[in-house]
């Protein structure tokens, strides 16, 4: 599968983040943060949008099919690549987008537009891939005026955030969701190693 690829491609780089996991684990002792990432979706009666609870519990309602996302978030373009979306994705920043790893297994990654720069959105260009819907990068959704910059587009937006493993879980639950079919299958099955893996080193 493209997860047991990705993390043997990764090699180094996964040994850090056990490492990384293992410290998260003592910390949830000291947390008492419940996950805000809502993974559970309502489907309009429509049946041409669903609503949406994203990881600050906004609801949001977007096209029940998304096929032109925005990326604006690193954890959410390598999630949408990892998880078999990548054709689906217009838009990600640039680290994403120059991963040659990620390129591996997403060659047309090499082709995906970067509509942000040095912190800030570049709404015309953004405008300009007609997205469906952006998956926005914390930091951006509390920087001055990025927000304003969506909303006078009118794109909905689901902001995409974590403090703790569970709630980067279901980051990646929220994530395959909207990118719906396989993608939500293939979210699924990280989700479950990746608790695996946790259940481990405990």
């Amino acid at each position: 599968s493209r997860l047991f690829r990705y993390i043997r491609l990764k090699g180094n780089r996964m040994k850090r983040f056990k490492k990384i996991c293992c410290l998260l684990l003592l910390l949830f002792g000291m947390l008492s943060v419940c996950s805000a990432c809502g993974v559970e979706k309502k489907t309009d009666s429509s049946e041409n949008t669903q609503v949406f609870v994203d990881c600050i519990g906004r609801q949001v309602e977007i096209p029940a099919d998304c096929e032109r996302i925005a990326a604006i978030d690193a954890f959410s373009g390598e999630v949408m690549v990892m998880i078999g979306a990548g054709d689906q994705m217009v838009a990600c920043p640039q680290g994403v987008k120059s991963d040659s790893i990620l390129q591996e297994i997403h060659p047309g990654l090499k082709e995906t537009s970067v509509v942000q720069s040095g912190g800030s959105i570049n709404a015309e260009a953004l405008l300009s891939l007609n997205p469906d819907v952006v998956l926005l990068k914390y930091g951006l959704y509390i920087a001055e005026g990025e927000v304003e910059k969506l909303e006078k587009l009118g794109i909905p937006y689901l902001v995409v955030s974590y403090t703790t493993m569970e709630e980067q879980i279901d980051a990646i639950q929220l994530i395959g969701q909207v990118a719906g079919g396989d993608a939500s299958v293939q979210a699924e099955k990280i989700c479950d190693y990746y608790k695996n893996t946790i259940d481990l080193v405990k």
